[in-house]
């Protein structure tokens, strides 16, 4: 164990922690060991992250892992990874997809909460933390060792508080979760037809009888829509999209079809993304 990484160290307690059925899972890094424990890694500080990889785009619903909670809330964070180890000091706002406070259990369980993002397929990073990050109060632990899954060693890297620096292993065998949905979350777009040329987007999954906007933009996200526009707080994956987008119609069988002209400048450089108004759900991206 790298010796800047600091341990809370307390009796393991004979005491079941609770844990929540499990949806679709995207990533694990450990199987669930031994719960009941006072202590581990620390949250406290420092900031602990396994890095997964997305092979298909996917929403996330649930988070968590097996974790403690001594005082006050705990932080966590969904990042995009650009190489081995974040880009910031901790982090560059541009890297963080989503964020959360939560309030875990004592003495440690399997302990998973209510997180909403959508992730295209790409390389990311699930992050807890104590005060001061991501909005936390507290301070907890993450317990080890938990078993390896048939995947072998998940893939471990922590932010080093003494050092102001990132640190690549440092820990192991603590457990990760993150859960959710592949595809967009219900709701799927495609793209068919020409560019530049007359362009055929189709979306599916849609709130029957609906509204849906295609919202584009030149570059990635992640984008939070403004308090002035519907579905407020939806994180989209477009760079400075335009929000004043066509909306169209879904049918009673939630598809919706949009066909335009798309001009050479946006070839394979504009991203799309469906919006269902109703519910606020985001597709996958597509580039024309």
């Amino acid at each position: 164990m790298n010796a800047t990484l600091k341990t809370v160290i307390a009796a393991s307690l004979l005491a079941s922690g609770s844990a929540l059925a499990s949806a679709d899972v995207l990533y694990e890094s450990a199987t669930l060991g031994t719960v009941g424990q006072g202590g581990g890694y620390s949250l406290s500080e420092q900031i602990l992250g396994s890095r997964f990889t997305l092979t298909q785009d996917a929403t996330v619903t649930r988070i968590g892992g097996h974790m403690t909670n001594s005082s006050g809330t705990l932080g966590a964070a969904i990042i995009k990874m650009d190489g081995l180890l974040p880009q910031g000091l901790p982090l560059n706002p541009d890297e963080i997809m989503a964020e959360a406070t939560f309030s875990a259990c004592s003495p440690s369980c399997d302990y998973m909460f209510d997180f909403d993002v959508f992730l295209p397929a790409g390389d990311y990073a699930i992050l807890f933390s104590g005060a001061p990050h991501f909005g936390a109060t507290g301070s907890g632990a993450m317990p080890f060792p938990n078993p390896n899954t048939n995947l072998g060693t998940g893939s471990y890297f922590f932010w080093n508080y003494s050092g102001n620096n990132w640190s690549n292993g440092g820990f192991d065998t603590c457990r990760f979760v993150v859960e959710g949905d592949f595809g967009g979350g219900g709701i799927d777009l495609a793209f068919s037809g020409n560019c530049p040329g007359t362009g055929t987007f189709d979306v599916t999954g849609a709130t029957p009888n609906g509204n849906v906007a295609l919202v584009y933009g030149f570059g990635a996200g992640p984008t939070t829509i403004p308090n002035t526009f519907p579905c407020a707080g939806t994180v989209l994956n477009v760079g400075n999209p335009n929000l004043d987008n066509r909306v169209i119609s879904a049918d009673a069988n939630g598809n919706a079809t949009l066909s335009t002209f798309i001009p050479t400048v946006a070839c394979g450089a504009v991203n799309v993304q469906a919006l269902d108004v109703t519910s606020c759900a985001v597709s996958n991206v597509v580039t024309p």
